[in-house]
């Protein structure tokens, strides 16, 4: 027997995806699913709350594949003007950075590109059922505790383990080319605050050159090649 679900049926969805063909795609498939209303898409967060006009959303699907600190801050903004909205989120590959933030966020699901629809429609059903659900790929970097899921992690993992959120967006922004003065505008903070990250990302990473910074956020997914 199914769990009951936390809000009715059908679940209502937003989707927010910056590739016009993936969102228009999954647009089409979650309209002929059952179970679910889709609510409203959108290239942004901002884009699907205004398409929504007014309607209430409880589910949102969100785009995580690039732009860390854009994607993370919609989903920030979802949760403001949506209550009660549980969040999954869809990567193009499994990624420690976005696993860890999905985990310290308490993001309640997590899929790829790679899964087949069913999978996708899955987890959306599981997180509507009041369930953390996580794509197959996923589970195998994580490990369960007694105090819920986490990260699974070795001595030659990637050094990302090793920085905290802010660092991580402070280096995804630097190695899109942009200045500390600019990186501190998008971000928030004071150029000086930036540079203080960058010593300390350098630090944790061992790595002493932006090329090599810039080089190393590619290698890790975090900003496209």
């Amino acid at each position: 027997m199914e769990m009951p679900l936390p809000f009715s049926l059908p679940l209502q969805l937003l989707v927010v995806d910056d590739e016009e063909l993936v969102r228009e795609g999954l647009v089409h498939l979650f309209q002929k699913s059952p179970h679910v209303d889709l609510v409203a898409a959108g290239a942004t967060a901002g884009e699907a709350i205004e398409a929504a006009a007014g309607r209430t959303a409880n589910i949102a699907l969100v785009d995580v594949c690039h732009g860390v600190v854009d994607s993370w801050n919609g989903i920030g903004t979802l949760q403001k003007t949506f209550a009660d909205i549980r969040l999954v989120v869809l990567d193009d590959v499994v990624r420690d950075v976005h696993l860890r933030r999905v985990l310290r966020l308490g993001v309640h699901g997590y899929a790829t590109k790679g899964d087949s629809f069913q999978s996708l429609y899955d987890i959306v059903r599981a997180v509507g059922r009041g369930e953390q659900h996580f794509s197959p790929k996923a589970l195998e970097r994580l490990v369960s505790t007694p105090f819920g899921w986490q990260l699974s992690t070795s001595d030659d993992a990637p050094g990302l383990h090793l920085l905290t959120v802010r660092e991580t967006e402070v280096l995804v922004c630097l190695a899109q080319g942009h200045t500390a003065r600019i990186c501190g505008e998008l971000l928030k903070i004071s150029s000086s605050t930036v540079d203080n990250h960058k010593a300390k990302i350098m630090k944790k990473l061992k790595i002493h050159r932006m090329i090599d910074l810039a080089k190393f956020a590619v290698r890790e997914g975090l900003v496209p090649r």
